[in-house]
């Protein structure tokens, strides 16, 4: 739990920009992608159950807490401005992280992020706007180091938008 910021997420968060240049970081955040999402997690096609379900929101800026202090996801180099939920009391698909603050930008015309970072993998997630929301792959990968390969396994990710980024669904109870 030491890459995220849970418990320290108060009900009165801000949001307000954090980057020097507002054009550019308005670029690679579009306003069309900031919104509150039911997410849907499967193990290959989403044609039936999915493996996992949550709350996934993405901010226009970067968030702020109650203090005015820019929250930063552990290891990671942007300014946190997004967070996940799971609904499931055991975690998501990569562990028992039940949820979590992340940063996310566009990068090649899709959403780019990672909801788990550690100094030896990650969960990333890519997905592109459609009209119900957005739609995408995500894989859990690892640092090969010296004796292994890495992988990366595929997930497929459907997220159901539900309205405006709501800063009160990332304190909602899994």
């Amino acid at each position: 739990m030491s890459w995220m910021h849970a418990g320290l997420l108060a009900p009165a968060l801000l949001l307000a920009a954090g980057a020097a240049d507002p054009s550019s970081y308005a670029a690679t955040h579009p306003a069309a992608y900031a919104g509150t999402y039911v997410l849907r997690v499967c193990h290959g096609p989403c044609t039936a159950t999915p493996d996992f379900t949550g709350t996934l929101v993405l901010f226009e800026r970067p968030i702020r807490n109650a203090q005015g202090r820019l929250f930063r996801a552990d290891l990671d180099t942007q300014y946190a401005n997004g967070c996940f939920v799971w609904s499931k009391a055991t975690g998501g698909p990569f562990g028992n992280e039940r949820r979590g603050f992340f940063s996310w930008a566009l990068f090649e015309g899709a959403a780019d992020l990672e909801l788990m970072r550690s100094p030896d993998g990650g969960y990333r997630v890519r997905m592109q706007l459609t009209p119900k929301g957005l739609r995408g792959e995500a894989g859990i990968w690892v640092d090969p180091g010296p004796a292994d390969a890495g992988h990366e396994a595929r997930d497929q990710l459907i997220a159901e938008r539900l309205g405006e980024p709501d800063i009160a669904a990332c304190n909602s109870p899994p």
